[in-house]
């Protein structure tokens, strides 16, 4: 008897805590797990936002943001009103391939694969997603040629934006062009909007 009662002081904690989980585990089975659910909720409803709140949240970041986009246009607007620049017309742009370059002509002229079936007219400008490409210079009803910046015959009126100075882009025959201003420019600096 002696064995049994100090086996049963050694083990009685053991004992009583795989019963009470066992016991755990049988309620958990019976009632499908609703208990731990309601805990669950219980524990987390404090730290859990109410829905309506986080509506009216964005809601209102929303409405502050298309009141930003408004006020911006209106500045955009006015802005454009004191440069007095005229509105540009919405034109049509055309995506055409190029169909041949010359090998002895190679930075004056290329061919585009579309014409004037498709809109295109002689002295439109021709650009890329880099920039400024030429104008075209003949159309067929299905091709047109550009005269590229780069072609020595090319001349186009520049202005540097900062200081307002004026002067002329011209190609030199290579992948490069030169400028010339009207008046002396104190420094232009590579990447200068033009």
């Amino acid at each position: 008897m002696k064995k049994v009662i100090r086996w049963w002081s050694r083990s009685q904690s053991l004992i009583l805590l795989a019963c009470l989980v066992l016991g755990v585990a049988g309620l958990v089975k019976l009632t499908q797990g609703t208990g731990l659910a309601d805990l669950n909720r219980l524990l987390v409803w404090p730290f859990k936002g109410d829905g309506k709140v986080q509506q009216q949240l964005l809601d209102a970041q929303t409405q502050s943001l298309q009141q930003q986009i408004q006020e911006l246009e209106a500045q955009n607007k006015s802005l454009k009103a004191l440069l007095d620049l005229p509105a540009l017309p919405n034109r049509k742009k055309v995506s055409a391939p190029v169909l041949s370059r010359s090998a002895d002509n190679w930075w004056d002229l290329l061919t585009l694969g579309k014409g004037s079936l498709d809109g295109i007219k002689v002295d439109s400008v021709v650009t890329a997603p880099g920039g400024l490409v030429g104008r075209i210079m003949s159309v067929t009803p299905s091709t047109s040629r550009v005269l590229l910046v780069s072609d020595p015959n090319s001349q186009i009126g520049i202005t540097v934006t900062r200081s307002r100075q004026v002067g002329i882009l011209k190609g030199d025959r290579v992948a490069m062009v030169c400028w010339s201003f009207l008046r002396k420019l104190q420094t232009l600096k590579s990447m200068m909007l033009l």
